[in-house]
């Protein structure tokens, strides 16, 4: 996925260079998809319909709204993403609107990425509104951390070593 600099000629300039390389990757299964990152901005949801044809996937990143959301898919996006972590920080109705933006993903069919997730307790609360998510690194490997697993893998280690 790639952060779009600017919403005209250097984006269709980038996305045309990016996938002339991904079609020299050769023919090793499916054509791999290129999305384009794009500030929710008027200008940015102009270039939507260029990137469309040159065979561009878009994403609308920074969503906070649903008005966001619903214009960004009207406009022709595969997507949006909501930062969820400042989402809930910052917005006191974050519950309300992040359901209204949920409908209207499922209505359009589009992508629901959730981003700034910062801890386990918000990747908790945000599998109830998407799976599609961006994950710091350093959080991947505590995904498996839960002390009923390692209880239960203690126990079952001791009965194997009795038997």
């Amino acid at each position: 996925m790639i952060q779009t600099i600017d919403a005209g000629a250097q984006t269709q300039e980038l996305a045309g260079a990016c996938l002339a390389q991904l079609a020299r990757t050769g023919p090793t299964g499916p054509a791999p998809t290129l999305w384009i990152k794009l500030p929710p901005t008027l200008v940015y949801l102009r270039s939507i319909d260029m990137l469309r044809r040159l065979g561009c996937k878009t994403l609308v990143t920074g969503v906070f709204t649903p008005a966001q959301a619903l214009l960004a898919m009207e406009t022709g996006a595969d997507g949006v993403a909501v930062y969820f972590g400042r989402l809930l920080k910052h917005s006191p109705d974050w519950e309300r609107q992040l359901t209204c933006i949920v409908e209207i993903m499922r209505e359009k069919k589009g992508l629901l990425l959730l981003a700034s997730l910062a801890n386990l307790d918000l990747l908790a609360q945000s599998l109830a509104y998407s799976r599609d998510m961006t994950l710091p690194p350093a959080l991947i490997p505590k995904l498996m951390d839960s002390v009923l697993s390692q209880s239960a893998m203690d126990e079952f280690a001791q009965r194997i070593a009795s038997d």
